[in-house]
């Protein structure tokens, strides 16, 4: 995982980042967190689960969304695992790898690979919310978006 992070830097991956919140997270946040990374992109790898965090953190820090990370996860709609009920986790490398990138996010390490981005859809699909958005990154299978 270290050795991932580190080549990602290296190759220009990470983007700057963003001032750091003073706000605090419990353990069932970052667990929330973990998941929503984990069955959203766990077939990216870690700079797509860390694009995943991004967004959620920033969604978080908006005052459009919930505070409270889960609350954020768990809003009807918004992210496609969360419709299956509760999706079991089968990769528990990779969820580990999910939940000590929550860990580092949400202490303020590498933030702003999104650019700010609140919203993100598969490339395979075209949602009509899109067209009003401000295509910000493009990182795997995902498009990025900001106002």
């Amino acid at each position: 995982m270290i050795r991932q992070l580190k080549n990602a830097m290296v190759l220009g991956l990470i983007a700057l980042s963003l001032p750091v919140s003073a706000k605090t997270y419990s353990k069932y946040e970052i667990e929330c967190l973990a998941l929503n990374a984990y069955h959203e992109a766990r077939g990216e790898g870690i700079k797509g689960m860390m694009a995943v965090i991004d967004v959620t953190l920033n969604r978080s820090d908006s005052k459009k969304y919930p505070r409270n990370l889960c609350d954020v996860v768990l809003q009807p709609y918004q992210f496609s695992w969360t419709l299956q009920g509760r999706p079991r986790v089968l990769e528990r490398k990779m969820f580990s790898d999910a939940m000590y990138l929550a860990k580092l996010m949400t202490k303020g390490s590498y933030r702003g690979i999104t650019y700010g981005s609140l919203w993100y859809h598969e490339r395979t699909i075209r949602p009509k919310w899109a067209s009003n958005l401000k295509r910000s990154k493009v990182i795997g299978r995902h498009i990025f978006y900001t106002v």
